[in-house]
């Protein structure tokens, strides 16, 4: 257990590496924000803070920024809001929101041991969510 959960933490850290080192050409982009949308996706329903139905991404963005508020985290979660929604609705990630998307990642597991609780954040080491 101890060997597939290392694995899974070392693959959201090389994720979070890549996103962070500079541009990328189109190819990798498109894995890196493909990646980078499933891991946000995952941690923010550990959080339980998935968009309600029919709630707009602008609220959906101030509504996460008032009820996380995650410490070490350098940009508006709206930001990252923004990008997956261009993520999931077809228009892709720029190098730009690949960068939020992946400082909101590391800010989500930095912060998890306090906002999911230790219980829920092993099971969801397990899991390789967090």
């Amino acid at each position: 257990v101890v060997s597939t959960v290392n694995k899974k933490k070392k693959r959201l850290d090389a994720l979070i590496v890549r996103a962070l080192s500079g541009s990328h050409n189109s190819e990798e982009r498109r894995l890196l924000a493909l990646s980078l949308k499933n891991a946000l996706s995952s941690a923010l329903g550990a959080y339980k803070a998935l968009p309600k139905a029919g709630e707009q991404p602008e609220s959906y963005g101030l509504r996460l920024e008032e009820t996380l508020r995650l410490n070490g985290l350098e940009i508006p979660l709206s930001v990252c809001v923004q990008a997956l929604v261009k993520q999931i609705y077809g228009f892709g990630m720029d190098d730009d929101d690949i960068k939020a998307s992946a400082l909101t990642l590391r800010a989500l597991r930095k912060n998890a041991y306090r906002k999911v609780g230790i219980i829920k954040l092993i099971i969801y080491k397990i899991k390789g969510v967090l």
